[in-house]
């Protein structure tokens, strides 16, 4: 079993954007297990990131055709269907209605609803031009995100320590950050309303 392992570190070590494209096209977890090897210093992060869009953009857009062929528009009613959609959660279900962005990017976070959520899309009669642009800004923002929470991880957030140099800094700023993101949310629902 070991020699497997080895071959599979060398794989990815030497070959961090092939790898990085098929964990976008299969699942998005491996990209955050990439990115901690990258905070490890084993590879840099751009093979990981162009990798990892190619392969998620990729595997969205054949998903949003899929969801076009009238065989699915024929079984959408399906218990099967049904009970894929009834894994969303209702606030994303809320928010695609409304921005198609937000649903994207949010289903990221969520294991295995990503394929689902943008076959479902599909079948909203969205034109592709607005899919492709929301899909692009959704992946692009979502890797802005994943990515250096695995890169701080494989650092063991030393760097943050240092910056902070204490733990009461870095808790008070912890704090400010959240009560900003709380407030911005609350004026986003507000708004909304």
């Amino acid at each position: 079993m070991l020699p497997l392992i080895n071959e599979f570190y060398v794989l990815v070590k030497f070959y961090p954007a092939l790898i990085s494209f098929f964990s976008g096209f299969v699942s998005e977890e491996f990209i955050i297990f990439m990115s901690i090897l990258s905070g490890r210093g084993e590879f840099g992060v751009l093979p990981i990131f162009a990798g990892a869009f190619a392969g998620l953009f990729l595997m969205d857009q054949i998903c949003f055709a899929v969801g076009k062929m009238e065989f699915l528009r024929r079984i959408k009613n399906h218990k099967e269907v049904k009970k894929i959609k009834k894994k969303l959660p209702d606030f994303v279900q809320r928010i695609g209605e409304r921005n198609i962005f937000l649903e994207i990017f949010l289903t990221k976070f969520i294991f295995g609803i990503r394929t689902a959520t943008v076959i479902s899309i599909s079948n909203k009669e969205i034109p592709y031009k607005k899919f492709f642009w929301q899909d692009f800004a959704a992946i692009l923002a979502w890797l802005a995100v994943a990515i250096p929470v695995g890169w701080l991880a494989g650092k063991g957030l030393t760097l943050f320590f240092v910056f902070f140099k204490e733990a009461e800094k870095f808790l008070f700023v912890s704090v400010i950050l959240v009560l900003i993101y709380f407030l911005v949310i609350r004026e986003v629902i507000v708004k909304q309303k």
